[in-house]
């Protein structure tokens, strides 16, 4: 009898076990109708960077579907986080963004991270990943090795297909957007919030340099201007808004 009370024991504990790795993998999935979504790009390429480096990029995308968006999960593989997405649900036509980062921290030789996305959609997980080479942080000089000092790598790490830059930086209220040998280039220009939440959007029939811009509503904190000049790939730059 004895035995058999430490057996059903032993099994009710198993059991426990179960139920408590399948709460860990459980996804979260929105109830209700489902939409599409639909990303700019499903891979981005960082290029090569040192060990410890660390990646930032953000993933555009859009409600394709007839239904409003909502996202319930979004995680990515080991060393590949994904700070902040949308938290709100996002209507039919309207865009948001994903911001994801990579520590190169203990890695080396080609990298390939997965960030999987869980929405109201059919099926209820997209996946895109995140690509590229980190070198070892020991260079040989005269046979004497020597420690480069990884640092942070915010975006762009590989180049654009134009120099573009937003100032003042950090800003307050009004700041400007300056791209180079852009004249007559049709633009899109949006802006997101830390959060991938759509802040601002304009188009540009005919780019003449500098476009003023104007943040003086926007609360204090880290935003994503995404950019798209003529028919080149789509990039991003980083600002802040302090007062």
């Amino acid at each position: 009898m004895k035995k058999q009370l430490i057996l059903s024991g032993a099994f009710v504990f198993l059991l426990g076990l179960m139920a408590t790795a399948q709460d860990d993998d459980f996804e979260p999935v929105a109830t209700g109708p489902t939409t599409t979504m639909l990303f700019d790009e499903t891979e981005y390429h960082f290029g090569k960077i040192n060990a410890g480096d660390i990646v930032q990029h953000i993933f555009r995308f859009t409600n394709t579907g007839d239904e409003p968006l909502l996202l319930t999960n979004a995680k990515g593989s080991c060393g590949c986080t994904v700070p902040s997405w949308p938290q709100d649900p996002i209507p039919p036509g309207g865009t948001g963004a994903i911001v994801v980062e990579f520590d190169s921290k203990g890695k080396s030789g080609p990298q390939t991270k997965q960030v999987t996305i869980t929405a109201n959609t059919d099926p209820a997980q997209s996946i895109f990943y995140i690509k590229g080479e980190v070198a070892s942080n020991v260079e040989i000089e005269d046979d004497n090795a020597t420690t480069s000092t990884p640092q942070k790598v915010y975006w762009p790490v590989k180049p654009a297909a134009y120099t573009a830059s937003v100032f003042p930086n950090p800003a307050a209220g009004e700041f400007s957007l300056k791209v180079l040998d852009a004249d007559g280039q049709a633009a899109s220009i949006e802006i997101f919030n830390n959060h991938g939440q759509l802040m601002a959007k304009q188009d540009v029939a005919s780019w003449e340099g500098t476009l003023p811009l104007d943040a003086k509503d926007f609360p204090v904190g880290n935003y994503w201007l995404s950019l798209k000049m003529g028919d080149a790939e789509r990039f991003s730059l980083p600002f802040v808004v302090a007062r």
